[in-house]
């Protein structure tokens, strides 16, 4: 949609007024997380399907989203999703709204003791564990070490 032919005469307030006006009925219910947690780059494309998922009702089965997904270099990728149904909500609103705030302080010693047991332990990944079902042959995250390499396998059910 080209500004200039919807309002070839406006003047640039009115121009704002109804970017606005578009930017709020057709993206801001997909910002909700990255307004409240911030940018994830790349995870934020899954932030916008979350936070928009709140906010749809059957009216909107059927219709197309637009995503568009860029890493931090020159490769980007764009799609289209259809929506086929609608998730169970997860009270989104309420988790966000109910998280407690900490000081800097707190928040450093917390990473600090987190870091502790890394350096101790590394990190575990168990494929049991994921929520959704693993196929043969797809590639998971095993483990990830103390000095953050990460492993990779290829799963085998058997």
């Amino acid at each position: 949609m080209e500004i200039s032919k919807v309002l070839p005469n406006a003047k640039v307030h009115e121009k704002r007024q109804f970017i606005s006006k578009v930017y709020k009925e057709r993206v801001e219910a997909s910002t909700l997380m990255t307004a409240n947690i911030g940018c994830m780059y790349n995870a934020s494309v899954f932030n916008g399907i979350i936070s928009l998922n709140e906010s749809l009702t059957p009216n909107d089965i059927g219709k197309r989203i637009l995503v568009y997904s860029f890493g931090s270099g020159s490769v980007g990728a764009l799609w289209t999703l259809r929506i086929d149904g609608i998730a169970e909500k997860d009270n989104l609103i309420d988790r966000l709204s109910n998280r407690k705030e900490v000081s800097i302080d707190t928040y450093f010693e917390f990473r600090k003791l987190w870091l502790e047991d890394i350096k101790k332990f590394g990190r575990s990944y168990k494929k049991d564990q994921f929520e959704l079902p693993i196929r043969d042959g797809d590639y998971y995250l095993a483990s990830v070490s103390a000095n953050s390499v990460r492993k990779y396998e290829i799963t085998q059910n058997k």
